[in-house]
């Protein structure tokens, strides 16, 4: 969906501003989306490019992002998540930088604008193509899942603007259009379990580009291919489809063959890369046509194989109707209820032992002790009886001590704290994301606080919804700013009120150094098998509660001291049949989207079962690891505790305050033969 405003200025000037939201302008609720925003002016000026974006739980964010605009029309890129409620709605205003007056906004009649919740909901399969152009008809009108564009100069270059997205279709692309930074976008978001599905143009392939480098194959020239009449008629495919051209694919090693075309002896390749994976299709995919009669059938056991392969988990079910929240038309999907359900539970944990009774408890009571004590003496003198009864008196007392000591309680100094949990995700010898949740809390007064992290580069901040505190009973709240670039978002500062905690959430997508080194293997008998071999720590921290996940179980690693220092290594030698991975033990049952925001059920998490809790800060990748071990005995997952973490948040603003922070690791690993 793209908006055109143009207002007229003070000296004849005139800007020209679009926006498009998402691909194509369809955006994923509850998911980060691209926002391509289009400005120019008569005049060169400077200007800052605001645009308010909703939440959960009815809170906004402001992004902040300063331009130079002219003439000639520039495009700068945005990223922000987008809302489920209907109510939603979205502002982009251009300010001028110096006097910071809005110039221009759109809508530009917030009453008359309509709102409407984000076209994809929660559930289903949003695939986001780039290349040639495509709707992938077949896909979205057998129901298997929806699409939308953006062409390769539009291409996200941050790995956050493909958070919305399962697939990245790149559709009979030239590598050599797509920006080096846009590629290595794309495959940091692959490494962090996105799936990209290529189909190469006519054109010789650029080899020397990352995402050349990355796939799974060499693909040589194109070749004429004939599939078999009888393969045709069973995939639902016409006859003139039995001669066509495919480009030669070449697999090389660690890369698995994908039949495209079931007995018509067309294979695609592919191959893993971090937690997401790589396919690479010799023939043009977008270009199948189904019979009519045969699409709903036909379209989806094509395409469903080929997305599974992609995706790494099999795609949702279609859309399921009033089976709320999604505004009582969709449901979640799988990875946003345990990313829900984690979020609350962690708001509780950071939220602070104890937070103060608000301001009114106490001026409430003062009130009635004044009225039962010095306002009832005063009644009863000017009626001539006694003023100082046992209920006068005892008010009398009550005030005073009340009133001195809500005094003192005022003005000593606040008290503010900050907890954050942080996941680290490793794949092989490279961390690929992580995600943080932080809570800031004071204990009187009203504060505006920011904080920084070294690593803050990449990070992706935004509001997060509280866990138990019901949400009829959440006060309204300023919103909060960001100044936003390419690499990621700063905060611009965060109001606090005693009494009421601020959350906020954020994601980092990138490689990174590892954390440990895991040579593992499962040796001895099926019905007695034993989980042997090594894990060091390659990190500069101490790392404790050592475990490791197999589809047998979580077993418990030993640890001399209790902890595995720097540099140091663990021999493993314990029994692989342990107890089974269950979060939701720890988890509480969340209705963590929606219109109406979040409730929790159960009570906080114990600090010894976040590292279960934590990793679902990213439901995707919880996902993507699950189906890894599931599927099979190739792989593991271990699972640590960082000691004394080097990279908490630091408050910065009118006071300190006391931090603490918690990180655990997630490390998938294939398992030796």
């Amino acid at each position: 969906m793209a908006m055109i405003v143009c207002v007229a200025l003070r000296g004849g000037a005139q800007v020209r501003l679009e926006i498009q939201q998402g691909w194509d302008g369809k955006e994923r609720a509850g998911r980060w989306n691209p926002v391509l925003v289009r400005a120019a002016d008569r005049l060169p000026r400077d200007v800052m490019i605001e645009f308010n974006s909703a939440t959960e739980g009815g809170f906004g964010t402001t992004i902040r992002e300063h331009v130079a605009i002219g003439p000639n029309k520039g495009t700068f890129e945005l990223y922000a998540p987008s809302h489920y409620s209907p109510s939603a709605q979205n502002v982009l205003v251009i300010r001028d930088a110096e006097s910071g007056r809005a110039i221009a906004q759109v809508p530009s009649h917030l009453a008359g604008a309509t709102t409407r919740p984000a076209p994809i909901g929660p559930n289903g399969m949003f695939i986001g193509i780039s290349g040639k152009p495509t709707q992938l008809e077949s896909v979205r009108e057998s129901g298997v899942g929806d699409a939308g564009y953006l062409p390769p100069r539009l291409l996200p270059r941050s790995a956050i603007g493909y958070d919305g997205i399962e697939c990245l279709f790149l559709n009979q692309s030239d590598l050599g259009d797509i920006e080096p930074s846009q590629q290595r976008a794309i495959l940091d978001w692959v490494r962090a379990g996105g799936g990209l599905l290529l189909t190469p143009s006519d054109k010789p392939l650029a080899t020397n580009t990352p995402l050349a480098a990355a796939l799974p194959c060499r693909i040589g020239d194109l070749e004429m291919i004939e599939v078999p009449p009888a393969a045709l008629q069973h995939a639902g495919l016409p006859l003139r489809f039995a001669h066509q051209a495919a480009r030669k694919l070449m697999p090389l090693a660690g890369a698995d063959k994908l039949e495209i075309i079931p007995g018509g002896n067309v294979f695609a390749c592919s191959a893993q890369c971090g937690l997401g994976r790589i396919v690479v299709s010799p023939i043009d995919l977008a270009g199948l046509e189904f019979d009519p009669a045969e699409l709903k059938t036909k379209a989806v056991a094509f395409w469903r194989p080929v997305l599974v392969s992609v995706v790494g988990v099999s795609p949702p079910e279609p859309k399921r109707q009033y089976s709320a929240p999604y505004y009582g038309y969709e449901s979640e999907s799988e990875d946003q209820e345990r990313e829900g359900s984690a979020v609350g539970t962690l708001c509780d944990f950071v939220a602070g032992p104890g937070s103060p009774s608000p301001r009114h408890v106490p001026l409430v009571l003062l009130a009635i002790f004044f009225i039962v004590g010095p306002l009832d003496s005063i009644v009863l003198f000017s009626r001539g009886r006694r003023p100082w009864t046992w209920s006068t008196a005892a008010a009398w007392v009550a005030l005073l001590a009340g009133g001195t000591a809500f005094v003192v309680l005022q003005l000593r100094p606040a008290k503010i704290e900050c907890r954050s949990v942080r996941i680290i995700d490793q794949v092989g010898d490279a961390t690929v994301a992580t995600a943080d949740l932080v809570g800031i809390s004071c204990s009187a007064g009203s504060h505006r606080m920011s904080f920084h992290t070294p690593d803050d580069a990449g990070q992706w901040w935004q509001p997060a919804i509280p866990g138990l505190t019901a949400p009829q009973e959440i006060r309204n709240q300023p919103d909060i700013r960001f100044h936003e670039s390419d690499a990621g978002n700063q905060l611009e500062g965060i109001p606090l009120e005693a009494g009421q905690a601020r959350f906020l959430r954020a994601d980092h997508i990138g490689a990174g150094p590892a954390v440990v080194q895991v040579a593992l293997s499962i040796r001895g008998p099926q019905d007695a098998p034993l989980l042997v071999g090594t894990v060091r720590n390659v990190s500069g921290q101490s790392l404790a509660g050592l475990r490791v996940r197999t589809h047998f179980g979580v077993a418990t690693v030993p640890l001399g001291g209790g902890t595995l220092s720097p540099g140091q290594a663990v021999n493993v030698s314990v029994p692989a049949i342990a107890e089974p991975f269950a979060p939701q033990k720890a988890e509480g049952q969340y209705q963590s989207y929606g219109y109406f925001g979040s409730r929790h059920l159960q009570k906080p998490v114990r600090e010894e079962d976040l590292w279960v809790v934590a990793p679902d800060l990213s439901g995707r990748r919880s996902l993507r690891i699950d189906e890894s071990i599931s599927v099979g005995s190739d792989f593991c997952c271990v699972y640590a505790q960082v000691l004394n973490p080097t990279s908490p948040p630091i408050l910065q603003g009118d006071r300190t305050g006391h931090e603490r922070a918690y990180q655990w690791l997630r490390a998938l690993e294939p398992l030796e033969p």
